[in-house]
């Protein structure tokens, strides 16, 4: 287990953010009261449905550590829920963050004390070992330390070896931070009394025996001082004054010392490098006699030849080479956006190959890792605002390691720490496995930054270099979005970072310069479309038209900050249709608030679509007919098709809504042909062993076993039936098929019959047959070839005694599969597959693909994203059901699943809820059909025959909810 604390690992804070703010993500000044702005409560349950939406998607989100972090969080929420107790708080918080790094007073106590009594330990062990690490723990567990106050305590100002040990010791000091820093003083258990007084008794006995070695320190001081100064006086006069000419001259100093560097690509730290090459890990002199060539100097070309050939170097010279990646991988992390796509991807499959190359453990690999994991660290916990080389190098490092996760023969320790600094990074944005390129990478890392890049000047940051910052953020962009030929993904995020600088920024109608961020931010996306009018009717709506209308709903957002945004769209954006009757005042109420957001949405066509519109149309009269048709009335086997037909319709509906009509078209146009295509039995097969009744079963094997010992009479009745075709045969036929190729004495027809029985091998009454032959047939070359092409399996030697078990054993489960394909159960099978992939395409277009085949995971998936989609509008919309109550609902039908159709079940049904409440709050003028569709629902799964009614139900009740969100009546069905 990693040595971090559970709200570390599970909701990527750091280490100490144990204050309710913390914990929360808020400060102080959430809850000042400005205009427009919501109540205390609204705020921390937003921010308290954040944090555990985040736990939710973890990993390890089961277990008693994210339970124990789940009450953590709802304990802090009831504190700032507490206006007495609130007020409290903040004075703590601001407290602390006026005094960073100073610390409290007893806990410098207690740091002093720690220092004092770690400085015996170090000269008894003889420096940073396993017995000092051991012994430190144990005083940090005494002295109640974290892993921050040790490293006040042992840094290299008061004590030697303090980052060393810091950063070396694992998990075991880690943990104490995790722990310890949490627990009081006085309600510490009482074995730390104990190790107290161990690590007392050890410090003093450490004492007396420094005392005792002092004396013999000097006497040998004072020998090696005379050494120095005889071997001093014996060199000297060898050395003349031409040789001391030369080691004068800068240039003979250049040749054996790498040039310092300046500006944004200096490299690692003088002290770090000379405390490095103390201990071995820069190469001496003479390994440095290549010269070193100067990166701000050479082409793109160049550098990325001098980094590809750094891998070579670690053997002869890991120094040498270290320290060289460090500059190189420096320049292409703050220029990686003026590379071509050739060069960019040259210089991250060098990185790879380099970490590839660096010996597991190595000084090299760590420092290499170092200098690609320190933009993801920004990202991750930036202590102060992050500027335009942070916001390259933050994204170039997230690119790196996410290219790096599709490395399989990393050693563990390099995969856990990539993993984890992605985790830190990025959170529940790391790309999947199936998508792990630089450019995701780098796309998730600029997603993840824009929440730190300033949006206000103070005293050491001024507003040139906040815009700077913000320029420099969109140009990352553009360059990952740039083989994309839909614009749409690059909109959405810069609509993102310009929704939360409106929820969670200053003020954009006091402060200049937060308005002309969101301004420039505002200028970079589409307000205008290019396709005609008739052409952009059937079109989804432009993303920032869909997310301004959106944002008026939105409680966070400010009426103020509305209304600068209004106003920009007005004069500047050229958006159709809007003029200066669409700037919302910065002193309106809510009712001029909902007003506005209606004439936006209606002069964008955002509320209903023409009926004229050709998908528009379609979508209509196909959800309308099949809306017709009384539900769960047939077998179970219907209950799938229509299942099926609705699933392929709400698909489309979610197409049509993500603007991707062409695919959306493509379903409606052939709609049905699948459905009844996966309803029949597949090509080529048959129905099982017992109801074949194909081609006259038995005719065939009667006219062959009429023959009798007549070679050429089963000769011309083989080929009859080989001049046959590949129809279907019967399980009499292929019973006397399979003997002819295994029983018969007659090389020709053994072979004959082989041939034609490979034309059946994908029919379970060919497998059955030749299953009841093998028992009697030899063991032979012919036997072998047979069932191997029958079964595509490769069998042992014929001499191996497992040889029968292991032929049987291939046509057995051979037959089992075929016999599972055909049928109604192979029927629903392949249904079930295309609701399936209904699903998948339905998360596909609203942004959340997901590579599972499951049917209920994929539900489950779709669920999260409607999940999402409900934090937009919290709980003042009416609704049947609030979100807890949906939640509940979901868990319980989740726990009573017991198998794989009961769970897809319960979570298509959950499915149906939880966009009944999101699309109730798009349309609060139809809330009360969404409650009549859900108590339809309701009761027609209660009162459902079978699995696949309910199935069936759910799927129509999905179908009606998008019938309201598109405006389109949605009627009462037949029943």
């Amino acid at each position: 287990m990693s040595g971090f604390s559970p709200i570390q690992r599970l909701l990527g804070l750091p280490d100490g953010a144990d204050n309710p703010f913390d914990l929360l993500g808020l400060t102080p000044g959430a809850f000042a009261g400005a205009p427009g702005s919501v109540n205390d409560e609204h705020i921390v349950r937003d921010a308290l449905a954040r944090r555990l939406d985040r736990l939710k998607n973890h990993p390890h989100s089961v277990g008693h550590e994210a339970d124990e972090v789940r009450l953590a969080l709802y304990a802090a929420a009831a504190q700032l829920t507490d206006p007495r107790v609130r007020s409290a708080l903040a004075a703590q918080w601001r407290s602390r963050t006026a005094t960073a790094g100073a610390g409290e007073p007893h806990r410098d106590e207690s740091i002093v004390a720690y220092r004092e009594a770690a400085l015996p330990v170090f000269l008894s062990a003889g420096g940073l070992n396993a017995q000092s690490r051991r012994q430190l723990v144990a005083l940090a567990h005494a002295h109640g330390l974290n892993t921050s106050d040790v490293r006040r305590a042992l840094q290299p100002g008061h004590m030697a070896m303090g980052a060393e040990f810091v950063s070396g010791a694992g998990p075991a000091l880690k943990s104490v931070a995790s722990n310890g820093h949490m627990l009081p003083a006085e309600r510490r258990p009482s074995v730390y009394d104990g190790i107290e007084r161990a690590a007392v008794h050890d410090a003093a006995r450490a004492r007396r025996r420094v005392r005792e070695a002092i004396a013999a320190s000097a006497m040998i001081a004072l020998v090696i001082a005379c050494a120095l100064v005889a071997t001093f006086f014996i060199r000297a006069p060898i050395t003349s004054d031409a040789d001391r000419r030369a080691a004068a001259k800068p240039e003979a100093r250049d040749a054996a010392t790498p040039p310092p560097a300046d500006g944004a690509d200096a490299s690692p730290d003088r002290s770090e490098r000379i405390s490095t090459r103390r201990n071995g890990a820069e190469p001496s002199p003479s390994d440095q006699s290549e010269p070193v060539p100067d990166e701000r100097r050479l082409e793109p070309s160049e550098l990325l030849a001098e980094l590809r050939r750094l891998p070579d170097m670690l053997a002869s010279r890991p120094g040498d080479s270290a320290w060289r990646f460090e500059r190189v991988a420096l320049h292409f992390a703050r220029q990686w956006t003026t590379l071509d796509e050739a060069t960019l991807s040259g210089a991250v499959e060098a990185v790879v190959a380099y970490i590839h190359r660096a010996p597991a453990g190595a000084e090299s690999s760590r420092r290499a890792l170092g200098v690609i994991d320190a933009g993801a660290r920004r990202i991750a916990g930036a202590d102060s605002p992050l500027l335009a080389g942070e916001v390259l190098s933050g994204a170039w490092s997230t690119g790196v390691l996410t290219r790096l996760t599709r490395e399989r023969d990393l050693t563990g320790a390099v995969k856990y720490a990539i993993d984890r600094e992605l985790v830190y990074a990025l959170g529940d944005s790391v790309p999947p496995d199936s998508d792990a390129t630089f450019i995701a990478g780098a796309r998730a890392g600029l997603r993840a930054m824009f929440s730190q890049i300033p949006a206000l000047a103070h005293d050491d940051i001024d507003e040139d270099a906040i815009l700077e910052a913000w320029e420099t953020w969109l140009h990352a962009l553009d360059a990952t979005h740039a083989s994309m030929s839909d614009e749409a993904p690059r909109e959405r995020v810069i609509l993102s970072a310009v929704e939360w600088l409106l929820a969670n920024g200053p003020s954009a109608a006091r402060e200049p310069v937060t308005r002309d961020i969101i301004e420039r931010l505002l200028a970079s996306v589409r307000w205008r479309s290019e396709l005609s009018e008739e052409a952009a009717a059937i079109r989804a709506p432009l993303p920032a038209h869909a997310e301004l209308v959106a944002w008026f709903s939105d409680r966070r957002i400010r009426i103020d900050n509305l209304a600068v945004v209004t106003e920009w769209v007005v004069r500047d954006s050229g958006a159709p249709g809007v003029g200066v009757g669409y700037v919302l005042p910065r002193s309106a109420g809510a009712d001029a608030r909902a007003s506005m957001r209606d004439r936006f949405a209606s002069v964008w066509r955002l509320d209903r679509e023409p009926p004229e519109s050709g998908v528009a149309t379609r979508w209509m009269r196909e959800a309308q007919r099949v809306s017709a048709v009384p539900l769960g009335r047939g077998p179970l086997l219907t209950s799938f098709v229509r299942a099926a037909v609705l699933a392929r319709l709400n698909e489309a509906a979610a197409r049509r809504w993500a603007g991707e009509v062409d695919e959306a078209w493509t379903i409606l146009h052939n709609l049905r042909d699948p459905v009844e295509q996966a309803a029949s039995s597949p090509s080529g097969r048959g129905d099982s062993v017992v109801d074949q009744r194909s081609y006259n079963d038995g005719e065939w094997a009667l006219r062959y076993l009429s023959s009798e010992q007549s070679h050429a009479g089963r000769l011309e009745a083989l080929t009859a039936l080989d001049r046959r075709g590949s129809g279907r045969i019967g399980p009499i036929d292929a019973d006397v098929l399979a003997e002819a190729a295994l029983l018969a004495g007659n090389d020709q027809v053994r072979t004959i019959a082989g041939r034609i029985i490979r034309r059946y091998s994908n029919q379970a009454t060919m497998i059955n047959g030749v299953l009841e032959a093998l028992p009697r047939a030899p063991r032979r070359q012919h036997v072998t070839a047979v069932v191997e092409s029958l079964t595509s399996r490769r069998l042992p030697p014929m001499r191996d005694p497992e040889w029968p078990a292991a032929a049987r054993r291939a046509l057995v489960e051979q037959q089992l599969e075929l016999m599972a394909g055909e049928g109604e159960h192979g029927a629903i099978d392949r249904l079930a597959r295309l609701i399936a992939d209904a699903y998948a395409g339905s998360l596909h277009a609203l942004g959340a693909p997901d590579a599972t085949e499951d049917p209920a995971l994929l539900a489950d998936r779709l669920w999260e994203v409607w999940r999402a989609e409900a934090d937009r509008y919290g709980a003042a919309h009416r609704s049947l059901y609030s979100l807890s109550t949906l939640e509940r609902r979901r868990a319980g039908r989740s726990r009573l699943a017991t198998g794989p159709v009961d769970a897809f079940a319960a979570a298509q049904a959950g499915l149906a809820e939880m966009m009944g409440y999101v699309i109730g709050a798009e349309r609060p003028t139809r809330v009360g059909e969404v409650e009549r569709v859900l108590d339809r629902l309701v009761r027609e799964r209660h009162d459902a025959r079978h699995i696949g009614a309910q199935i069936e139900a759910a799927e129509h009740a999905i179908l009606s909810l998008w019938m309201i969100r598109y405006g389109v009546d949605a009627g009462e069905s037949s029943r």
